[in-house]
């Protein structure tokens, strides 16, 4: 990080006071958070000129088309904090937003959940189903839920309103969707009837 284009770049903002140099600590633990996303957006296009642009914002006033946030394999780890920034946005755009008649809803998809930490998925589950924009999120196992979620796993996990489980390998994962699906109760009635007296044979003459 170059500290002079910083401390250009947050001069007569509220940052500044903040990126003070008498305060090492705290101008280092920002300066360290920054680096965390240089990387990903070093790998952005240095010439924008020519390309079409996109704004969260523009997108969810119109809602036209499809969203993909993807990667190269080599990239994808790069790439996640950079991810997790754009769908951060989306949710906090849509809950902002409120319901909206006149629009279409948007279906948020993460298919890498235990991949990708976005802060905003607790609020995205709950907030966003008063909006009509549902959450589908997949998950491999329920310690991938917790890690990055740490107490905040619990609530994210049982706020969906549908689940659906598919085989697990995991011992404990198979278990905790056992006692989330629940045990199933059948009622099954039956009725006995005796035989007459003078009935001999090994059928009963009617049954029910």
């Amino acid at each position: 990080a170059n500290d002079y284009m910083i401390d250009e770049r947050v001069l007569g903002t509220e940052y500044e006071r903040i990126l003070t140099s008498n305060a090492p600590g705290m101008r280092s633990s920002i300066i360290a958070h920054l680096n965390g996303i240089a990387q990903p957006l070093r790998m952005m296009p240095q010439h924008p000129e020519g390309r079409p642009t996109f704004s969260v914002r523009d997108y969810c006033e119109k809602r036209h088309g499809w969203v993909f946030l993807g990667a190269a394999e080599n990239y994808r780890q790069i790439m996640n904090p950079l991810h997790a920034f754009f769908l951060a946005s989306f949710v906090q755009r849509l809950v902002s937003m409120g319901y909206r008649r006149d629009l279409a809803p948007v279906h948020l998809l993460f298919e890498e959940a235990s991949t990708i930490t976005v802060q905003e998925l607790h609020l995205g589950i709950i907030r966003l189903r008063k909006t009509k924009n549902p959450v589908l999120y997949l998950l491999q196992n329920y310690s991938d839920l917790k890690v990055p979620y740490g107490d905040r796993a619990e609530t994210i996990y049982s706020q969906p309103y549908y689940k659906f489980f598919f085989r697990l390998g995991n011992p404990d994962s198979a278990k905790r969707a056992s006692e989330t699906i629940g045990d199933r109760r059948i009622r099954k009635m039956r009725e006995n009837f005796q035989a007459p007296m003078f009935w001999k044979g090994d059928i009963l003459p009617f049954h029910r």
